[in-house]
């Protein structure tokens, strides 16, 4: 007898890229997804975290990626049933999760964009990262600052890990250069002087002492509670705790306040 053979299969499918160093977990209809980092491939086996198998090209597993399929089981009554619907899934993603795209996280239909994924993401979750970090430390400021207020000494944090971790990555990453002025780039291209800024002496990141490290992050949400802008170089030598910085910061901090209760006397005054 002729063998019978059924040629038909349709299933949709994504990749799930992730540039971060830790593996990213997403849930969703009561499905869980796990990603792995940007270094690890993933395999689904006993004793692994992972749920999806990575993508591939040309036989090579890719690290930092996931592939995600349409889930379907068959019914009682013979027919089938969608429990993980992929275009759902994306839809939502893309509609309600912008914090995961802010962090790197990308989809892509084809393996071939994987490497744009990753490029595009990297940059991105850095940036996330540094500013976890200094949303930690500003966090513990207000926290010490409030028992220092009321006169009493501050109790370690319940998480005093992940302070070292911020204080351990802005030490890492340390006072970045400012970008070069469009005045100046434009000086250039025309052919006309113009004079280049002396780089500041920067001081070494690692002699910083971590309780000016969480000092300037609170000096950082001060400022911007008062709507001071505060310039890119400014703004990296603080959070770097540089001390000279942070005292200019704070002249700043309190001129400013001063400006607004003027404002608000002669405001006051002139309803009276």
């Amino acid at each position: 007898m002729t063998e019978i053979k059924k040629f038909w299969s349709k299933k949709n499918s994504i990749v799930f890229v992730w540039p971060g160093e830790e593996p990213l977990t997403l849930k969703y209809d009561g499905i869980q997804i796990v990603l792995p980092p940007r270094d690890v491939i993933a395999r689904v086996g006993l004793g692994s975290i992972y749920t999806h198998e990575a993508a591939e090209i040309k036989g090579r597993k890719l690290a930092g990626t996931v592939v995600v399929e349409d889930v379907t089981v068959l019914t009682p009554e013979g027919g089938y049933k969608t429990i993980l619907n992929i275009d759902h899934l994306c839809r939502y993603l893309v509609r309600d999760r912008d914090d995961l795209f802010a962090r790197g996280f990308n989809i892509v239909e084809d393996p071939a964009m994987i490497d744009e994924a990753l490029t595009v993401g990297l940059p991105l979750y850095g940036e996330s990262q540094i500013k976890r970090a200094r949303e930690v430390l500003s966090r513990e400021m207000q926290r010490q600052k409030g028992y220092k207020d009321r006169g009493e000494t501050p109790p370690p944090s319940t998480s005093e890990n992940l302070i070292s971790w911020a204080v351990k990555h802005l030490k890492s990453v340390g006072p970045q250069k400012q970008a070069h002025r469009m005045e100046d780039l434009s000086a250039v291209l025309e052919g006309r002087p113009f004079n280049e800024p002396a780089e500041p002496a920067q001081q070494m990141v690692h002699d910083v002492p971590a309780d000016r490290i969480v000092e300037a992050s609170g000096v950082f949400a001060e400022a911007r509670a008062a709507g001071l802008s505060l310039g890119n170089f400014e703004l990296q030598a603080l959070l770097a705790g540089n001390a000279e910085t942070i005292a200019k910061v704070r002249v700043k901090i309190e001129a400013r306040k001063a400006e607004k209760a003027v404002k608000t006397a002669q405001e006051a005054a002139a309803t009276a």
